[in-house]
């Protein structure tokens, strides 16, 4: 299939995103009695949507889409246990890592020349900015001494 380079691209940023998610569920149980976590649940919620609209792109290639975790999903999930362990603080700096590796993850996906142009318009319009704007939002969330 021409496009099963592309396929599996997505398919490995769609595990980036459910790492994600269940990161924020993680940290966002950890600080129930906060404020914080009304905006930790919105950044959630933007992972959620990422992975709708990376499935779309999956099903639209004609592509099936992994529901295994690989690896790198492992190591987030056992990561984020860790940080949750030590503090808040720590989860806060766990959550930065994630969304900095996912925008690494997006921006190679920019650079890789059987990515196919509408995977790439998505990436670069709106699943890249959005880790930019989740990992400046967690810098405040650090900045302010949570």
């Amino acid at each position: 299939m021409q496009n099963s380079h592309c396929i599996d691209v997505c398919n490995g940023l769609l595990e980036g995103e459910r790492s994600a998610v269940r990161a924020y569920d993680k940290t966002i149980t950890k600080f129930l009695a906060e404020p914080i976590t009304d905006q930790l649940s919105r950044i959630r919620d933007n992972h959620l949507d990422a992975i709708q609209e990376l499935q779309e792109v999956v099903k639209s290639l004609g592509g099936e889409i992994r529901t295994a975790d690989g690896l790198l999903c492992a190591f987030a999930s056992a990561a984020q246990n860790v940080a949750n362990f030590i503090g808040e603080s720590s989860a806060l700096e766990m959550l930065q890592t994630g969304e900095t590796t996912g925008a690494g993850y997006y921006e190679k996906a920019l650079e890789d020349a059987e990515v196919l142009p509408a995977s790439k318009r998505l990436i670069k319009q709106r699943l890249l900015p959005q880790c930019r704007e989740h990992l400046e939002q967690l810098q405040q969330l650090q900045e302010h001494g949570v």
